[in-house]
């Protein structure tokens, strides 16, 4: 199966889901989340604010139980934008 790079929220199957935005420059992370029927695991954070809440509205399309953030880390070396106030579900 070929994946096109697209901005946006891309089905992977099994309840996977990634939130890619090209074109990677700076700035422009991606991410994942795991939808286990009412727990979710989000994978790796985005670089600000803005950028994390367009993506969590598109994961509550998906995921639209309350999310419980248990702990958050990031890949990169930036500080996250995960916060308890930015994911208000």
């Amino acid at each position: 199966m070929k994946w096109q790079y697209t901005k946006g929220l891309h089905d992977l199957g099994n309840h996977c889901y990634a939130w890619l935005q090209p074109d990677g420059g700076w700035g422009l992370s991606n991410a994942g989340l795991i939808v286990d029927g009412d727990q979710t695991l989000l994978v790796d954070t985005l670089f600000d604010l803005a950028h994390t809440r367009e993506m969590l509205a598109a994961y509550r399309i998906v995921a639209p139980h309350p999310l419980q953030i248990i702990s958050a880390c990031s890949s990169t070396r930036t500080p996250t934008a995960i916060t308890p106030s930015a994911i208000s579900w």
